[in-house]
């Protein structure tokens, strides 16, 4: 039996397709063959019986053999114009990376706000999020992690000293209900040398049946709140800073491909979805949300255990001395001095992070005006406009930049050698997940074949007994659906599901198409709740500084209070940009 399970992947994979294979038996039509292929990715997807990449195949499989689509119009979905954006983007992000110009930044930021706890971890989170806007989620959130280790790591040692000078200057008693360890003790670390012993998680060194025991239950679990609020500010920060722009995360731009696509003529100029309409749209809630989360985090980890230890003290009234707030507040310099000299270390700014700099700075002027709405955008200059032109042409002309440029312009004159460019292929080949690439464009097949076969107009149908209900509570509803399915699904199939279902929906209601669409792709990203929701939440799980509890407890707020972020501002700021309000569809 044993061995058996052992090969239950194996097994799923065969027994899937098998179960449900009377559904097209029976059913003989399009609209049946076209659900049993979707069921049977989605099951793949949940289950992870084969790799992502390798289920998205499967519909240049089926979907030929059923009759929904033909190979090659499929195999076109699998290298879009999104798949160019992604690779861009990967240039973009890569090269702050190979020339640690990431690191200096979240450093410089994080010097900047301060290092009292709250002003740390305001200062890590913008600088999550603003990272995450242009690399991954997940790239993001690996380079943060070692930092906020390294503090953590620090504060320890710190606090552990405190408290060991108040124990042999000052007599306690302690009480028998409060078990205490002793945390041990180690010398000064630095982030560069922390991020390379310890790349994949930090062990809170602790020794139960030491002699010495210094830190009591009350200590003990404050230092925990600590770790787990600051660890999970990461993950938050780097979930909503990648919603920001359209190469924030691949579920954007699968977004983006969905939807930029709306004909003027009959759905009006302000159907219009670009690079610099979706910042416009997506940046206040981006905000708000990363301040709310850093409110809360406060609030639960902080705030709250505080004035309830307070409460339980005075109640108790007994002999045993209360932990003074004094006892466990870590000392500022402590954290100041870390960063200073991690930072002290990365030397002067080179001239590698200063032309990455400029090169991402015109990237940015690029995607911005390229089709602005508000003004002729660059694409305008050429033939056939931004329909001809897309984001894809500027992003992967900044991404040959990067590959092209030298990293030293001096090495070009005083040495013999070759220079190094800013960004060596090899280094973005490796790096570079290559099989997302397949699973977007296996997610865009999808939907081409559900929309070929007629299954989400089926689905739009069901759905239009929706439409005796106000379109703010279907867009509600709709948001708050979505960001509780992608906890389970992976966010871009989510997306390639819900937008072409939403899409349907909103012409059968005459509804503007991006009213429900716009704000579900970006809810798409609202996982907070289970390690397997995102990479970004499976890595700070890994760390194994938070309990599933905390984070589902924590995080169902978080989606909760995104969604009501997000629907207030798609209906105001939204209502500005794509004036949903005075839509009419012109047939």
């Amino acid at each position: 039996m044993a061995k058996i399970l052992n090969y239950w992947k194996q097994l799923a994979a065969i027994a899937i397709p098998i179960i449900f294979l009377p559904i097209p038996l029976i059913y003989q039509n399009k609209e049946a063959k076209c659900a049993y292929t979707i069921l049977i990715i989605i099951l793949y997807w949940i289950t992870e019986v084969v790799p992502l990449a390798v289920s998205s195949l499967i519909p240049l499989v089926l979907f030929p053999i059923f009759g929904i689509a033909d190979t090659e119009t499929l195999s076109k979905e699998y290298l879009k114009d999104a798949m160019m954006v992604f690779v861009g983007g990967m240039m973009v992000a890569l090269s702050f990376e190979a020339s640690n110009l990431h690191k200096r930044i979240a450093l410089r930021v994080m010097l900047a706000t301060g290092a009292s706890l709250p002003r740390l971890m305001l200062g890590a989170m913008m600088t999550t999020m603003s990272l995450s806007m242009f690399m991954s989620n997940t790239s993001a959130t690996a380079m943060m992690l070692p930092i906020i280790q390294a503090i953590l790591r620090e504060l320890q040692i710190s606090i552990e000293e405190k408290i060991r000078k108040q124990t042999f200057e000052t007599p306690q008693i302690v009480d028998d209900q409060n078990s205490s360890i002793e945390m041990t003790a180690t010398h000064h670390v630095d982030v560069t040398d922390y991020e390379t012993q310890h790349s994949n998680h930090l062990t809170w060194e602790n020794s139960a049946s030491s002699s010495h025991n210094f830190l009591n239950k009350e200590q003990l679990d404050w230092i925990s709140n600590v770790r787990t609020m600051l660890t999970l500010s990461i993950c938050y920060a780097a979930n909503l800073g990648g919603t920001g722009t359209v190469t924030g995360t691949g579920t954007n731009l699968l977004a983006l491909e969905l939807l930029r696509n709306f004909d003027p003529q009959h759905h009006g100029e302000y159907a219009s979805l670009t690079y610099g309409t979706w910042v416009a749209f997506c940046f206040v809630p981006m905000l708000i949300n990363t301040l709310l989360s850093w409110l809360y985090l406060l609030l639960v980890f902080l705030l709250i255990p505080a004035k309830w230890k307070q409460l339980r003290n005075f109640q108790r009234n007994s002999a045993t001395r209360p932990t003074r707030r004094d006892d466990i507040q870590p000392d500022p310099s402590v954290i100041r001095k870390l960063l200073t000299t991690s930072y002290a270390q990365l030397g002067d700014i080179s001239q590698h992070e200063t032309t990455v700099v400029y090169c991402s700075g015109v990237g940015l002027l690029l995607w911005v005006l390229h089709d602005p709405k508000f003004i002729p955008g660059w694409s305008q200059l050429f033939i056939g406009g931004s329909k001809n032109v897309s984001i894809a042409t500027a992003t992967i002309l900044v991404g040959l930049l990067f590959l092209i440029i030298p990293r030293n312009l001096k090495e070009v004159f005083t040495t013999g050698e070759t220079p190094k460019p800013l960004l060596e292929w090899e280094y973005f080949s490796k790096k570079t997940p290559w099989g997302i690439i397949i699973f977007f464009g296996g997610s865009l097949a999808l939907s081409k074949g559900a929309k070929s076969s007629g299954l989400t107009m089926i689905i739009g149908q069901y759905l239009r007994s929706m439409s005796s209900w106000p379109p703010w509570s279907i867009q509600l509803v709709s948001m708050f659906v979505i960001s509780l399915i992608t906890e389970l699904i992976s966010n871009a199939a989510t997306a390639t599901i819900a937008i072409p279902i939403l899409l349907d929906l909103s012409q059968e209601l005459g509804i503007h198409p991006l009213y429900l669409t716009m704000p579900v792709a970006v809810a798409c990203s609202y996982a907070f709740m289970l390690p397997v929701a995102t990479t970004t939440n499976t890595l700070v799980y890994s760390t194994n500084y938070i309990k599933l509890r905390d984070m589902v407890r924590v995080g169902v707020i978080m989606n909760f209070s995104s969604v009501l972020v997000l629907f207030v501002s798609t209906n105001t700021i939204g209502n500005l940009l794509f004036n949903f309000t005075q839509y009419e569809y012109i047939p």
